[in-house]
């Protein structure tokens, strides 16, 4: 009898799933990249809602959900790597580029897509560097682009290369007292790490 109700069961499923077409399944929101900000009660997450995505933030004690982000057209350009900035967000576009430096184009935008850090401040996004990986120092933004380190002074809206290394940089982090940059120096078959 047991047998019996799970052999059923199973072909209820089934039934269920057969009725459902492909965009029921495409429908469905699907929340990532979930980060918090460290000592002001506020967070944000990135919403795939039938293929686009937005930034979303909440603040204690209501905890209710803010769009920062108004993008409205399913480009297929991930979003990721969120960051706050006091009360702002900083977030990545984009994806990294294939071996050939070629940026995926899903959605075959005329001028192309690249990898790119922007900050959402009062729901307006504005695009401050090419490049990956932001990590904040004060003012300061560092951040990877084209395999190496860059930063973002904040104060005089300028980024500029902080030195010159061979190979591919990658894994940047902090130090616990924002003095050092750690990294990974990638050099094909080997690769370095540094601090």
């Amino acid at each position: 009898m047991k047998a019996l109700l799970n052999v059923l069961f199973i072909c209820s499923e089934f039934l269920i799933f057969a009725q459902k077409g492909l965009d029921d399944f495409l429908s469905y929101s699907f929340p990532s990249h979930l980060t918090a900000a460290d000592h002001m009660g506020k967070i944000a997450w990135v919403i795939n809602e039938k293929g686009i995505r937005n930034v979303y933030s909440a603040q204690t004690p209501a905890y209710k959900a803010v769009k920062e982000t108004q993008y409205s057209v399913d480009d297929g350009i991930e979003i990721s790597q969120l960051l706050f900035y006091g009360y702002d967000l900083i977030f990545v576009g984009g994806i990294a580029p294939n071996r050939e430096g070629e940026f995926p184009n899903p959605y075959l935008e005329v001028q192309g897509t690249d990898q790119a850090i922007f900050l959402s401040s009062n729901k307006r996004v504005q695009k401050l560097a090419e490049g990956s990986w932001p990590l904040l120092r004060g003012e300061v933004m560092c951040f990877i682009n084209k395999g190496q380190i860059y930063e973002y002074d904040f104060t005089d809206k300028l980024a500029r290369r902080l030195f010159t290394t061979r190979g591919q940089i990658g894994f940047l982090r902090l130090s616990p007292d924002e003095n050092k940059l750690a990294f990974i120096s990638h050099r094909g078959d080997h690769s370095f790490g540094y601090l």
